[in-house]
């Protein structure tokens, strides 16, 4: 992988995130054009977010690939068709998470590129390649009540 191969994903229109894979098997996220740095004639390049800053030589990238929708877009088809109905949260590659209590608060677009969240003040528009996971929200959070499971 080579710079001018690395600014191109970066300079695409519309920007697409992408994962950055090196040949001692880690994968570097990059969800947004400014979260990448690529240093005019130079073989590395720079990669940011809130928790890390991560240098790599370009030479050790062995990929750059866009994350898989059909995997994001199964583990939330699969959080929806639980009966009954359990609330659970969208993971975003960025840390925010946002909460979805019912089915009626959120759509797959037809192409599964984007999910639609609507929590009764705003509606949100998210990237599904943006959406790191699907994960199950506590009782408490969800406003299900927790079955008291004591001795009787």
């Amino acid at each position: 992988m080579n710079v001018a191969q690395l600014r191109n994903l970066k300079e695409a229109v519309p920007f697409r995130p992408f994962e950055l894979r090196t040949v001692d098997g880690r994968v570097f996220r990059v969800p947004a054009a400014d979260s990448i740095w690529l240093p005019n004639a130079a073989t590395t390049c720079v990669i940011g977010s809130d928790s890390a800053v991560v240098l790599l030589d370009t030479a050790h990238i062995t990929a750059a690939v866009y994350p898989t929708v059909p995997e994001r877009i199964g583990e939330i088809k699969k959080a929806l068709e639980t009966k009954p109905f359990q609330p659970f949260a969208l993971r975003m590659d960025s840390g925010e998470k946002y909460d979805v209590l019912s089915k009626e608060a959120i759509a797959l677009s037809p192409v599964n590129d984007t999910v639609i969240l609507a929590d009764g003040k705003r509606i949100r528009i998210l990237e599904t390649a943006s959406i790191k996971c699907a994960e199950a929200l506590s009782p408490e959070r969800s406003g299900t009540p927790e079955i008291d499971r004591g001795s009787s």
